[in-house]
């Protein structure tokens, strides 16, 4: 796991009865709290008059409600980034650029196609060859599920993972991807470049 213990946190509640943000309370946290979300994390917090139990009701029912694909676009999902703790902006071509504790993550919303693209972009160092990377490449793709490898014009290493909306999305959906494919393509990195050609 290369997420925080916090990212971490919030992610599984995410991703079981907890979806920050979503239903439940929307009071800011007192100025004691070391957060800015909702208290929606905090079960004991005096600001919010629903109990634990109802606001853990309310928010697995949330879990489950499903994003039709005319309000997936890349502020929306960017929003669902942002509640899971995870800084994220939107670039000047339109792709979510994620920071991870492991490295940047991009999401591209395709919204003709409906689908959601998870990617990030790697370097060889200079004294790789074609062969060393070919080599490399077609090893990834031999050994780890989940996650596509190949080649960028001979230079780069995209690695890539795409999700369909056609029918809806859940918010949950979107950030448990993300840390699967997180682990998977910096978990295949590590055991599969010993000779460290991966920048």
């Amino acid at each position: 796991m290369f997420l925080s213990a916090l990212q971490r946190q919030s992610i599984l509640a995410l991703t079981t009865a907890s979806l920050l943000g979503f239903g439940g309370c929307a009071k800011p946290l007192p100025p004691a709290h070391p957060t800015t979300v909702t208290c929606a994390r905090c079960p004991a917090c005096p600001v919010c008059p629903k109990s634990s139990t109802e606001r853990a009701s309310t928010q697995a029912k949330t879990l489950c409600e499903v994003i039709s694909p005319d309000k997936v676009t890349a502020q929306s999902v960017m929003d669902i980034v942002h509640k899971a703790l995870l800084k994220a902006t939107i670039d000047k071509d339109g792709d979510i650029r994620v920071k991870t504790p492991s490295g940047r993550v991009f999401l591209k919303v395709d919204r003709q196609r409906q689908i959601i693209r998870y990617f990030s972009v790697w370097g060889f160092k200079a004294t790789t060859t074609l062969d060393q990377k070919l080599a490399f490449v077609n090893n990834l793709n031999s050994n780890v599920i989940f996650v596509r490898f190949y080649l960028h014009k001979n230079t780069d290493l995209i690695c890539d993972h795409y999700v369909p909306f056609e029918d809806g999305i859940i918010p949950a959906q979107i950030i448990r991807t993300l840390n699967w494919f997180t682990q998977v393509e910096r978990g295949g990195l590590t055991k599969y470049d010993p000779n460290n050609l991966v920048k």
